[in-house]
């Protein structure tokens, strides 16, 4: 997304929708081929009650790409709506942390009584 024609006028730039899309679903496949997260899934799956083996697990989320093609794009749309809303949440949450974290009144006083 770097290197475009006009890089060094000021400004925001609008990106075709396609390559936006394109970035943001690169980012869920890379989420998902971590083993992190085949792990979570299971554990998530199991406490549920669902029988499932970790090889099924590991087809499905290897089996992202046909799943995503075959969703409608309002389907595509409202999942990537709510992952948005959660890594929003999730980082306003660790911002309001630090900034907690970083306030004056949490540092240890220098003055003595």
């Amino acid at each position: 997304m770097r290197s475009r024609v006009g890089e060094t006028d000021p400004g925001p730039r609008r990106l075709p929708a396609g390559m936006i899309e394109e970035a943001v679903i690169g980012e869920i496949r890379t989420l998902l081929r971590t083993p992190d997260i085949a792990a979570q899934t299971l554990q998530a799956l199991k406490r549920e009650g669902v029988e499932i083996d970790e090889a099924e697990v590991l087809t499905a989320i290897t089996g992202f790409d046909d799943l995503w093609r075959g969703l409608f794009p309002v389907e595509q749309a409202r999942i990537l709506q709510l992952l948005v809303t959660r890594a929003t949440e999730a980082g306003l949450a660790a911002q309001e942390t630090r900034r907690i974290a970083s306030s004056p009144l949490l540092r240890p006083s220098t003055e003595k009584f």
